[in-house]
C-alpha cells in the first residue's frame, strides 16, 4: 500500500508526440460533438458528455486540428478545414431505421445519407463529400455498436441478442473495408465494452445479463474478422483498442484513475439546478447511464494514445495511471 501511494504521487512521464496529418472520425454519441445534439441537463454544447470527449482529447495530443461536427461543411472545403468528426448520436452500424430521423449510420457517415430505399440522397454529409480518399498519414478512429444493443429485441430489430451482434460486428468489418478501399492506412478501432456494467443496468439482472453477452459476442465476432482484413491488407496498420478491457480495469481500480463513483451516473446526483464543481464531477466516470463523463473520456483519450504507434519525437506529457494500463495491455498481449 505504501508503494502505491509513492507511485501514485509520481505523476508526469514522457511518452511520445506523434505525427499524423488528420483524424477522422465516424462513430455514435461516444464520439458526437455535435451532428446529433444532447439535451440533458449539463451537457457541454450538445455532447453527450459534461465536456469534451474523447477524441477531442485525442487530437489535441495527436496534434491534429480540433474534430468539428461534420455538419458544418461548406461546399468545396477541403480536409483542412477541420470537419473530420462525422459521428451522430444513435447511430447504428449500417443504414437502417436510424436514416429515418436523420441519425446517420456508419456507412452513410462514409458515403452519405441515404434514404429509406438505401439510396445516397445527400452525399455532402459524408466523408466522400471531398471527393478525395484518405491521407496514407491519417488517422481514421471507429466506434460504434451500442445502439444496435439498445435497438435489440424491439419492433425495430427482430433478433436475438447474440445474432444482433453479430449482425453489428460485421457491419464494422464491413465498414473498415470500405474505409481500406478509400484510402485509409492507420485504422483507429474501438471495441466495446462490457455495457452490462454501466449504470443503465445496475437494477436490471436481465438487461445486464444480455447487455454483456451483446459486448462479449460482439468483441468476439470483430476479433475474428480483423485476422482476415490484416491478412488481405497487409499494408495497413491496424490499431485495435480493446476497450473491453480498458472498462474493467477502470472499474475494478477506480481509484487509481480518479474516481470514486463508477455505479452511479453524474445526472442522478446533479442538474442544472445543482451544478457540481469541477473536481466534484471528475470524480464520477459516467455522466449518465451510458456515456462517460469529460473526465472519463480524458482517461481514456491517455490511454488510447498511449497504444498509437509513435512515428515521431519523444515529447508529451502522460499521468502514471495511463504508463501502468499501457504496461498492463502489452503485457496482456504478450500472454
Amino acid at each position: 500500500m505504501k508503494l502505491l501511494t509513492i507511485l501514485s504521487s509520481v505523476y508526469f512521464f514522457i511518452l511520445p508526440v506523434l505525427a499524423y496529418d488528420n483524424l477522422f472520425i465516424f462513430g455514435d454519441s461516444l464520439s458526437d460533438v455535435g451532428n446529433a445534439a444532447n439535451i440533458q441537463d449539463l451537457n457541454h454544447e450538445g455532447r453527450w458528455s459534461n465536456g469534451l470527449v474523447w477524441c477531442e482529447y485525442l487530437a489535441e495530443k495527436l496534434g491534429v486540428d480540433a474534430a468539428f461536427s461534420s455538419k458544418n461543411y461548406a461546399s468545396g472545403e477541403g480536409f483542412s478545414a477541420g470537419n473530420i468528426n462525422f459521428a451522430y448520436g444513435g447511430a447504428m452500424t449500417s443504414f437502417g431505421t436510424t436514416s429515418i430521423t436523420g441519425i446517420l449510420s456508419i456507412d452513410e457517415q462514409i458515403y452519405g445519407e441515404k434514404n429509406i430505399l438505401g439510396h445516397i440522397i445527400a452525399q455532402d454529409k459524408g466523408f466522400m463529400r471531398y471527393g478525395a480518399n484518405f491521407g496514407s498519414n491519417d488517422i481514421v478512429a471507429m466506434w460504434a455498436g451500442a445502439n444496435n444493443l439498445f435497438f435489440a429485441g424491439t419492433i425495430l430489430i427482430l433478433e436475438d441478442f447474440e445474432g444482433t451482434a453479430r449482425r453489428a460486428a460485421n457491419d464494422m468489418l464491413a465498414n473498415i473495408s470500405n474505409i481500406i478501399s478509400s484510402g485509409a492506412k492507420n485504422i483507429l478501432l474501438l471495441n466495446l465494452p462490457d455495457i452490462g456494467l454501466t449504470p443503465c443496468y445496475v437494477n436490471d439482472p436481465v438487461g445486464k445479463a444480455n447487455a454483456s453477452l451483446f459486448s462479449s459476442v460482439f468483441n468476439a465476432t470483430l476479433q475474428g474478422g480483423l485476422a482476415d482484413i490484416e491478412s488481405f491488407h497487409p499494408d495497413v496498420n491496424l490499431i485495435n483498442i480493446d476497450m473491453f478491457a480498458m472498462f474493467n480495469e477502470i472499474l475494478a481500480n477506480p481509484s487509481l484513475y480518479g474516481f470514486s463513483h463508477t455505479s452511479v451516473a453524474l445526472l442522478d446526483v446533479y442538474n442544472n439546478s445543482n451544478m457540481p464543481s469541477q473536481e466534484e464531477a471528475s470524480k464520477y466516470l459516467f455522466y449518465d447511464d451510458v456515456h462517460p463523463t469529460t473526465a472519463g473520456h480524458s482517461m481514456l483519450a491517455n490511454l488510447i494514445y498511449a497504444q498509437i504507434p509513435e512515428p515521431a519525437d519523444y515529447a508529451l506529457i502522460f499521468s502514471l495511471p495511463t504508463l501502468f494500463f499501457a504496461l498492463f495491455l502489452r503485457k496482456r498481449k504478450r500472454d
